[in-house]
């Protein structure tokens, strides 16, 4: 007998069996007319046909929340029998080593050390080292050689030289700011009740900002800061983010660096 349970975050919309096919359900969707008229219709439920990423995992394309989203059959088929992975480091395992077997009893949450154990006991691995040095002579073996979720190696030691070289980079050009004292901080906040300066909504995690950004002059005043919630300093950011990047833009055509055809 084949099992089925409806797939996480779909409202029941779709639903994954056990042997790892997925269909949708009898659904209603609120569609709009190229008229502007608002029309309810009434779905039928069908099997859904899944797609091969080219690695061999198979996919389906799901309609969630308005949104179309491409959904990997074999995790679906854990979270819905199983329950969601017991950390976010956790993969999906196929026990035989077909990426296309999405059968229960063949899936099985693991760490990636315990997958990619899995992928040299099968011979599955994709692509792996070409060389056995990296191209700074770094050897490739042993605690100093790592794979990424595609199979390929990666040479610890080059890794790390380049994020310490990122964070020497930053610290002489002056690119991070001195954080705020905590005390100032904790004074914003205390003085904000508790609701958005934005959106005036309660707020479960709050953030302090800048009303005039540091780049314009701003400064870390108490007039000049406010505490907003993360939605709120986000929009907020991404806005200075793109009106910075017009602004140097237009100096930069101004001044003869940029030359547009």
């Amino acid at each position: 007998m084949e099992a089925w349970r409806p797939i996480p975050e779909t409202n029941g919309e779709y639903e994954v069996s056990d042997k790892g096919r997925v269909r949708s359900t009898v659904r209603l969707r609120t569609q709009r007319t190229k008229g502007g008229v608002i029309v309810t219709r009434r779905l039928k439920g069908k099997p859904m046909r899944a797609s091969d990423n080219g690695a061999g995992y198979q996919s389906v394309l799901l309609r969630i929340e308005g949104r179309s989203v491409r959904r990997y059959v074999h995790r679906m088929v854990l979270e819905a029998f199983v329950g969601p992975p017991p950390s976010p480091e956790h993969q999906t395992a196929h026990g035989n080593g077909d990426r296309a077997d999405n059968r229960l009893e063949n899936l099985r949450w693991a760490t990636p050390v315990e997958n990619q154990a899995d992928v040299d006991r099968h011979g599955t691995r994709s692509a792996p080292p070409r060389t056995t040095h990296c191209p700074k002579g770094h050897p490739k073996t042993g605690d100093n050689l790592r794979f990424d979720k595609y199979g390929g190696g990666i040479c610890i030691t080059c890794a790390r030289q380049a994020c310490r070289g990122s964070a020497v980079a930053k610290a002489a050009t002056g690119v991070r700011r001195k954080p705020l004292p905590s005390a100032v901080r904790d004074a914003v906040i205390a003085t904000a009740g508790g609701a958005c300066a934005c959106c005036d909504e309660p707020m479960i995690e709050c953030e302090v900002d800048h009303i005039l950004p540091v780049h314009l002059g701003g400064g870390d005043e108490m007039d000049n800061l406010r505490a907003i919630c993360v939605r709120c300093h986000r929009t907020k950011s991404a806005l200075e983010t793109k009106a910075r990047a017009k602004a140097d833009r237009i100096r930069k055509k101004r001044s003869g660096e940029e030359r547009h055809p």
